[in-house]
């Protein structure tokens, strides 16, 4: 037994179904923490000056903000360090 982590302790007490989709759970954690950050960003974006202006050559006439991608890999970082493990 002291080779068993917690989540597989806990786990195995647990009914059927939760144990089918305990493996989709940090994923939707990672999504929402990443969708919540992306959010934070899109309001700190203008005030910080961090937004692309449309030219007048352009489809797009709205304000974008940018490093949209730093929240998510951010997010992918740290569920990938906290959910790594040796075998």
């Amino acid at each position: 037994m002291a080779n068993s982590s917690l989540s597989q302790l806990c786990l195995a007490n647990a009914p059927l179904f939760f144990r089918s989709v305990a493996w989709l759970v940090p994923y939707l954690l990672a999504a929402v923490a990443s969708a919540l950050l992306t959010c934070v960003l899109v309001m700190i974006a203008p005030a910080k000056g961090w937004v692309v202006v449309p030219r007048q050559n352009r489809w797009n006439t709205r304000v974008v903000a940018q490093f949209g991608g730093v929240p998510v890999l951010l997010v992918f970082l740290t569920a990938g360090l906290l959910l790594s493990h040796d075998p």
